[in-house]
């Protein structure tokens, strides 16, 4: 069982997506905070349909990022990823919106009429 943090930060860079022959997808992003007497430049990713958070986001824009932190062992050395799987717009005032959910008209209400249905017709002169 991973546990999840959060961190909030300026975009400082958003990487091209990276697609692998597995079909495997995966695209970086870097933030910035500020923190002690020097800044922080922490690397994220987002993977598979995951890197679709990144589409609305540029350089610049103040963001809340929700991740796990995950480790692997390969060939005897130890790696560790930053996994985003939220990313929510951090507005002046302190509110956010989820990345998915910015820049996008409401989808349309789904269609629910149907053709009316025909009232049974009694033509027959059976009387069963």
């Amino acid at each position: 069982m991973s546990m999840s943090y959060e961190m909030t930060g300026t975009v400082k860079k958003v990487m091209d997506l990276m697609t692998f022959p597995s079909g495997f997808s995966k695209r970086e992003f870097v933030v910035e905070t500020q923190g002690g007497n020097y800044p922080d430049l922490v690397c994220f990713s987002c993977l598979k349909d995951n890197t679709k958070l990144l589409d609305s986001v540029q350089a610049g824009d103040n963001v809340k990022a929700t991740f796990a932190i995950r480790g692997r062992e390969y060939q005897g050395r130890y790696f560790n990823d930053i996994v985003c799987f939220k990313l929510e717009k951090v507005n002046a005032d302190g509110s956010s919106v989820e990345y998915d959910q910015v820049e996008r008209s409401p989808s349309p209400a789904p269609v629910t009429s149907r053709p009316p249905i025909a009232e049974p017709v009694d033509d027959d002169d059976i009387p069963f």
